[in-house]
């Protein structure tokens, strides 16, 4: 027979009797009589749970957490069939006597922490376990005395939250009166108190810059109802207004019409369609005051005239008020400024070609802007009257200056005496003259002209050339007729 194995050392620290059972001995006494029942032939030693003893055929099945249990855990004596079976029997009542020693009422097999069952029990008596509830400890709520029952605790949120109730100060919940029906502003699922739920828009919603004061900036009487209008907070910022002075110009206290919550300079109003007068060029960067003044007319004539009259009048150039130009300013100028002007003038009955581009107004309107004369006459009858090569006025020369001019120079003419007329410039008699009476010779018509007085040959000898020639006369108008190029053949 071979030595048997030594008794667990789990069950030796936890067995009443200290001595080992001697060769032979049954350590469990009378209790367990046969060994098989728990061990076998391979090992004494076995893991913490018996190898073959079947515990449900016991009253006690080891169900959840206690299947995993070593069997010293709960048979602390080497008399196996005297264990009680009640949870007491194991288990300290931690309660204090509170709930009884029923474990079972809260507490399940599958583990002493599970919380699933402490939902249930919540949820049957009316207070389901959400948020940070499911998350504490029950004696965070059920801190009691002795004798206290569990079902005594209060539902209102105050009966525990009553201390963070006076401690918040943003806003100070005690001093400013609030309720404490926390749950109207708190999530009963929330994770932190501070996480609220208080709908501010069912009174006035927080939109722009109002959403990121602190509550005591509006509050700062308390949190009692408080007027929605926006000059009940912003009287002052209304009345430090400079630009334009708010007060000074009576406008509306009702801000919304032209502010919105984001800035207070970010404003909303039109003036294009509050006032027919759009803001654009130089208009958009003027100070109100320089249209309106500082009185308080919040609508002043939208005619150029009403505020541009002293441009108006100290303009010299031309000058306006003395040349009688109109006082329509949009017919010249821009709203960008007030010079350079862009009156076209090419969209008249006169363009200003060539010279005429280049010249100071006044050198036309002397007399005014009204009823200027469009004809070249009008303006060079003294370059008419003071030419001399030839003379004008003694030739009788049209006064319609652009048959022979143009606009860019009074001596660049467009005439062609070559063309029109008689070769001068080209021919036999290029460089033979210098100035026009040479056969102009009265210098009252230009229509007369002399070819005899020029050439030197007497009357004899061109009679004697011409004495084969038919209906030959003496006379300069004959020899243009034969000879219209200037030449002698």
């Amino acid at each position: 027979m071979r030595k048997a194995p030594a008794i667990p050392l789990v069950l030796l620290l936890t067995a009443l009797s200290s001595a080992p059972a001697r060769k032979g001995e049954n350590p469990h006494g009378d209790s367990i009589p046969e060994c098989s029942l728990c061990h076998g032939t391979t090992s004494w030693s076995v893991p913490s749970r018996p190898g073959r003893f079947d515990h449900a055929t016991t009253d006690f099945p080891l169900r959840g957490a206690h299947d995993g249990v070593r069997c010293a855990a709960c048979h602390t004596e080497l008399e196996f069939h005297r264990v009680g079976s009640a949870c007491a029997d194991c288990h300290a009542d931690i309660h204090r006597g509170d709930l009884g020693t029923d474990c079972t009422g809260c507490h399940r097999a599958e583990g002493w922490r599970r919380r699933d069952d402490a939902f249930e029990l919540h949820a049957a008596a009316g207070f389901i376990l959400l948020g940070m509830h499911a998350l504490a400890d029950c004696e965070a709520c059920h801190e009691g005395q002795q004798e206290r029952e569990y079902a005594d605790t209060p539902f209102e949120c105050a009966g525990c939250h009553v201390e963070t109730y006076e401690a918040t100060d943003d806003p100070p919940h005690a001093s400013s009166g609030f309720g404490t029906s926390c749950e109207d502003c708190h999530r009963f699922a929330a994770a932190t108190w501070s996480e609220t739920e208080f709908a501010h828009s069912s009174a006035f919603p927080l939109t722009g810059a109002h959403g990121t004061v602190s509550c005591d900036a509006c509050h700062t009487d308390g949190f009692g109802p408080l007027p929605t209008e926006c000059i009940a907070c912003h009287a002052t910022t209304y009345e430090n207004t400079t630009d334009p002075d708010h007060q000074g110009y009576r406008f509306s206290t009702s801000c919304g019409e032209c502010h919105g919550t984001g800035t207070w300079l970010s404003t909303t109003w039109d003036h294009g369609a509050a006032s027919g007068f759009i803001l654009s060029g130089a208009h958009r960067a003027a100070d109100c005051s320089a249209c309106h003044g500082t009185t308080p007319e919040l609508s002043p004539p939208v005619e150029c005239f009403d505020c541009h009259e002293s441009n108006y009048d100290g303009t010299t150039d031309p000058d306006h008020a003395a040349a009688g130009i109109p006082t329509d300013c949009a017919a010249c100028h821009t709203d960008q400024a007030w010079s350079p002007a862009v009156f076209d003038h090419d969209a008249t009955n006169f363009p200003l070609a060539g010279a005429h581009g280049s010249l100071e107004c006044a050198a036309c309107h002397a007399a005014g802007y009204q009823g200027t004369p469009t004809d070249c006459f009008a303006c060079h009858e003294s370059n008419y009257s003071g030419t001399t090569d030839p003379n004008h006025a003694a030739a009788g020369f049209g006064t319609d200056c652009t048959a022979c001019h143009n606009t860019t120079r009074w001596d660049q003419t467009t005439w062609n005496h070559d063309a029109d007329f008689f070769p001068i410039y080209s021919g036999e008699h290029r460089g033979k003259w210098n100035t026009c009476d040479e056969c102009h010779t009265d210098p009252t018509d230009f229509g007369v002209f002399s070819c005899i007085d020029c050439h030197e040959h007497s009357r004899s000898n061109t009679d004697d050339e011409h004495n084969e020639v038919r209906n030959y006369v003496y006379q300069s108008g004959a020899c243009l007729d034969c000879h219209p190029t200037g030449r002698g053949d």
